[in-house]
């Protein structure tokens, strides 16, 4: 692994107390501090609820902020002294003010190298002055990229410079070079750090769900109230382990009337939805069994279904069904109180969604579909995930299902799954179906949901009967 090692002086809460350490900048954001010395007489708990950061000076350089450092058990380096480890996975970069108190955070901005094949817009043009060359920007195609959001200002702009090259026949060649970068200015301005990083965290695994899961948006640069710039460096996903073959899910040209609302509404939506929108995430990861991807997409789906319609098929409330009930089954003898509650339960019960309504009911809009045969590709998948969660006996040497129906099932639950976010973060009906219909990266999914032959499950009940 490689690591950059700097020193500098390092303190919790006053700069006075400081004393010198070394700190190492791993390749995966992380960094690991060595004070040579004693930093606090806390113990360790009392110091992670006093302290939820430690303060840093780069000699000759920039001041650093670690949050939420991790501290390790002392250890010595000789009988005469000692050095306090910490680890952290979230620290901030930069000068001018740094370490004043309630400072307030305006703006986040992320650099969109490596994506400009998914924006693809060239508002530039060349323009001479004499004998001189300059680079222009089409101001009014850059205003189509401003969105007011439930965030705030979301807008994605061209940096420009001009490299002029003069060849040998006298005639000049031209190249404009620069890079795009998306900024999201807060409405209210922030004082804690911990709403800035959540904004980043979610904004990453937005890119990762809706753009792209081949390059990575990362450690953005983060302004204060008076201008100041900042660098955030944070880990929330680890890249290494990501299969990365789903490249521009779409272009931005689709969404380009309402991509910040979008952005803004799934980075408001996120912690409602919860496993509804991060199980989603966990599906490229390298190393897991299809069936262990398989049963998270489902659950994914499950619970964005739940969020949105509830666990009951009709507006009333478990307590509100077993009361009526209970006002009809209350005067029967023929039953004891556990005959009762079991009868209570079933009746219960029977006004919940099942995964197989769920599911149904996600993909209804989704007219792309056949109905018939994604109804019966549901009814696959639900045998499929009540084998894998719900497994209690002796597998079926002749099972109905194969390696290659789970594999086939999960990359059209996959399709499925990121129609359901999208739908959930207001991406219109009319550009879902188009993505069905034009994207060549739901190829994969498309194909096998186009090529792969449902199981008649119910025919091999009756058999196995």
């Amino acid at each position: 692994m490689e690591k950059i090692t700097k020193h500098g002086k390092f303190w919790l809460d006053n700069k006075q107390n400081a004393i010198p350490g070394t700190i190492e900048f791993l390749d995966n954001s992380k960094v690991i501090i060595f004070v040579h010395g004693i930093l606090s007489s806390y113990q360790m708990m009392e110091f992670m609820r006093q302290h939820r950061e430690l303060n840093g000076e780069i000699y000759n350089e920039y001041d650093i902020k670690i949050i939420n450092p991790v501290s390790y058990p002392r250890r010595g380096i000789n009988e005469k002294h000692d050095c306090e480890v910490y680890e952290g996975d979230f620290y901030i970069e930069g000068k001018n003010d740094l370490f004043k108190e309630n400072k307030k955070y305006r703006e986040i901005k992320w650099s969109l190298d490596e994506y400009e094949s998914w924006i693809n817009i060239y508002p530039c043009s060349i323009k001479k002055y004499g004998e001189s060359y300059t680079v222009s920007i089409d101001k009014e195609c850059m205003e189509k990229y401003k969105w007011d959001s439930e965030v705030g200002l979301i807008k994605i702009c061209f940096e420009e410079k001009l490299d002029n090259r003069f060849l040998c026949n006298n005639s000049s060649k031209f190249e404009i070079s620069g890079n795009w970068y998306l900024y999201i200015t807060i409405n209210k301005p922030e004082e804690e750090i911990d709403r800035i990083i959540e904004i980043s965290q979610l904004v990453e695994r937005f890119f990762i769900t809706l753009v792209s899961n081949n390059f990575t948006i990362k450690n953005p640069v983060i302004s204060d109230q008076d201008g100041n710039e900042y660098k955030l460096s944070f880990i929330t996903y680890d890249y290494r382990k990501t299969n990365r073959n789903n490249i521009f899910v779409s272009q931005l040209k689709i969404f380009s009337e309402n991509f910040g609302k979008i952005l803004g509404k799934y980075i408001n939506s996120y912690e409602h939805y919860l496993s509804g929108f991060y199980s989603y995430t966990s599906l490229f990861v390298n190393g897991g069994f299809n069936e262990t991807r398989f049963a998270s997409c489902i659950s994914g789906l499950e619970a964005i279904h739940t969020k949105d319609f509830g666990k009951y098929k009709i507006k009333k409330s478990r307590d509100d069904i077993k009361r009526t009930f209970k006002e009809k089954l209350i005067n029967c003898t023929l039953f004891d109180n556990k005959e009762r509650s079991a009868i209570l339960y079933n009746y219960t019960k029977k006004y919940e969604f099942n995964l197989g309504e769920r599911l149904k009911e996600l993909t209804s809009e989704m007219d792309f579909f056949d109905k018939k045969k994604i109804d019966r590709i549901i009814e696959n998948a639900v045998s499929v995930r009540n084998d894998i969660a719900h497994y209690g006996g002796i597998r079926d040497v002749n099972s109905i299902f194969t390696n290659k129906d789970v594999t086939y099932l999960l990359e059209i639950f996959r399709m499925i799954y990121l129609f359901s976010i999208m739908k959930v973060i207001g991406v219109d009906k009319k550009t879902i179906s188009c993505l069905y219909n034009s994207s060549p990266d739901l190829g994969g999914p498309k194909i096998c949901y186009e090529t792969y032959f449902p199981k008649d499950t119910n025919t091999q009940k009756k058999k196995e009967a």
